[in-house]
């Protein structure tokens, strides 16, 4: 049993960890580490700032809150953010070569880069290294075209899902909202009946329809995340829907 006393653990000269994505868990752990002065931290990401992706369903329909959206590193960080783009690994000689050539030395990693997910619940893909200004111009731009559509659809049953639909009905309630899920629940299997029924009511009550155990087919021939007016959905249980702006929400690790 201790006594209630933290002992202060010297720090190690020897030891550099490095982590690789700056999302909020690489963020946590690099600040922890840093305010620990236990070693040698180095945070390795793309970009400029930190993307608050939890606040990417108000930001998609609340312009204010797009200057809540980004952190930037240096000040978060200082001199233990290595801005840039890992695209090889070393494990033997424990290196990792960013794009530019540049090599960083370690004695620990972590990586921290999370699930990929389309925009605007991550910024991956084409739109990884962008800096938190072209960001925020480009979460402006879906915002504008999301608000200036009629019917819009969702692609999965997730949290983003189900927080996306609210959001967008509660900014604009004149607009149609369907979630399109292939489960038979939503957000998550592990709730109890009663819980799962409660969210549904309170969808309902928005206004928001749901469709379970189905899946649009068709999807490799329509344009997700962007406005496409008129698109047609056919689902494999034979439904037919039209929608403005196909939003899809489900993400791969």
């Amino acid at each position: 049993m201790g006594n209630g006393n933290s002992t202060q653990v010297a720090y190690q000269d020897n030891m550099h960890v490095v982590i690789v994505g700056g999302g909020q868990s690489g963020c946590y752990l690099a600040v922890q580490l840093l305010k620990s002065n236990f070693c040698k931290v180095t945070l390795i990401d793309p970009r400029d700032a930190m993307y608050h992706n939890h606040g990417a369903m108000r930001a998609a329909v609340n312009e204010e809150f797009i200057n809540y959206m980004f952190l930037p590193f240096a000040d978060m960080l200082g001199s233990s953010f290595q801005r840039g783009t890992v695209v090889a690994m070393d494990s033997n000689n424990k290196t990792l070569t960013l794009k530019s050539g540049y090599q960083v030395r370690y004695t620990h990693l972590v990586i921290a880069t999370g699930e990929d997910m389309p925009f605007p619940f991550k910024l991956g893909g084409e739109n990884a290294e962008l800096s938190a200004a072209k960001a925020a111009d480009l979460l402006n731009q879906y915002r504008l075209e999301l608000s200036d559509c009629n019917r819009i659809a969702l692609i999965g049953g997730g949290y983003n899902s189900v927080e996306m639909a609210g959001e967008i009905k509660t900014a604009f309630p004149e607009k149609e909202v369907i979630i399109i899920t292939d489960e038979d629940h939503l957000v998550t299997k592990r709730a109890k009946p009663a819980l799962q029924a409660n969210l549904l009511n309170i969808l309902q009550q928005k206004g928001i329809a749901v469709i379970h155990n189905d899946s649009v087919y068709n999807l490799e021939s329509v344009i997700t995340n962007t406005r496409a007016d008129g698109q047609v959905l056919k689902t494999k249980n034979g439904k037919v829907l039209v929608t403005d702006f196909l939003i899809n929400t489900e993400g791969t690790r």
